[in-house]
């Protein structure tokens, strides 16, 4: 018994091995369907995009099986902003707000490299920050 586990392992890991991108790719584009699937149909305030739940969800789950993996983050980010939108605006850019706060931009958009392009990107955000300062 032990031993048909210990061959079922290797020929796993050898087949992950073999096959990384291609297994790496359909296991994102699960998950990533799953994730947009729950955000879509669990937050219900947004009733135009409940209408296209489905062929959003499997539009973005395939994208993200071929993009890095903090950009699954940030969708599923603006289609929460989205979903909160339809709320109020101001939870919305609230919300959007305390997320970029939260990772700094730098965790959900890119990698070490383009730091000097999102620091960039902050200072032209640096208004819209104190603009919500002040409604709050």
């Amino acid at each position: 018994m032990i031993m048909a586990l210990l061959v079922l392992k290797t020929r796993c890991k050898e087949f992950y091995e073999k096959n990384y991108r291609i297994v790496r790719s359909v296991l994102k584009i699960v998950i990533s369907m799953i994730l947009y699937s729950i955000i879509l149909y669990q937050l219900p305030f947004s009733k135009e995009l409940r209408e296209y739940g489905i062929p959003l969800s499997v539009i973005l789950a395939l994208v993200s099986g071929f993009v890095p993996d903090s950009v699954i983050i940030f969708f599923a980010a603006m289609l929460a902003v989205l979903e909160i939108s339809s709320v109020s605006y101001l939870l919305a850019a609230c919300f959007l707000f305390v997320l970029l706060k939260r990772y700094n931009l730098t965790y959900l958009l890119c990698y070490q490299s383009q730091h000097y392009q999102l620091r960039i990107l902050l200072d032209k955000l640096l208004p819209y920050h104190q603009l919500l300062l002040y409604f709050h």
